[in-house]
Parts: C-alpha cells; structure tokens; sequence
C-alpha cells in the first residue's frame, strides 16, 4: 500500500518508477472488481485518450461507438494490445 502522505518529490520518484515497470498479466486489476456502471465511462475517457494521442480533435456529431469503429479502422486501436479480457465488448473486425 502507498502512503498518500508523500511529498511531490517523493510522489515522482514513485510515478517514474511505475512508468518503468514493465506490466505483466499478474499485475492487472481483477474486472469483477468492477461493475459495468463504472467501467463504461472509462471506455470513453480510453477513447478519448488515444484519439488526444494522435492529437486529433473529436468529431462532434460522432457517436461513442462511431468513435470506436473510426480509431480502429484509421489508428489500429487495439492492434498492439496484449491479450486481456474483452471488458468493454469492442469489435476489431
């Protein structure tokens, strides 16, 4: 467990040797930890997030599941993705 009690310097040291660690399955959150009610807006903050990545603007009338579709047709979304669970039932065909 870490302490919230950090100091900034502290609070970087901790965040830069997370960003080096190398993720494994062993390390990933149990999904039934998790209901669908509260991962479902995470799918779109993920969305939004790779599409920030390429630093292209969202298209305002495009539905979340038009946004999906768009980033894995044109940016590959998931292409490069371990293999996990398929919590938020995305379509890469």
């Amino acid at each position: 467990m870490i302490s919230r009690n950090l100091s900034v310097e502290e609070w970087h040291a901790l965040g830069t040797e997370l960003l080096d660690q190398i993720q494994t399955p062993e390390m990933a959150l149990d999904p039934a930890l998790f209901t669908q009610e509260q991962l479902d807006p995470h799918s779109w903050i993920y969305l939004g997030a790779f599409l920030s990545s390429w630093q292209s603007p969202r298209p305002l009338r495009m539905t979340g599941e038009g946004l999906e579709l768009f980033l894995v047709k044109r940016y590959r979304l998931g292409d490069i993705d371990v293999a996990h669970p398929d919590l938020f039932k995305w379509n890469f065909a």
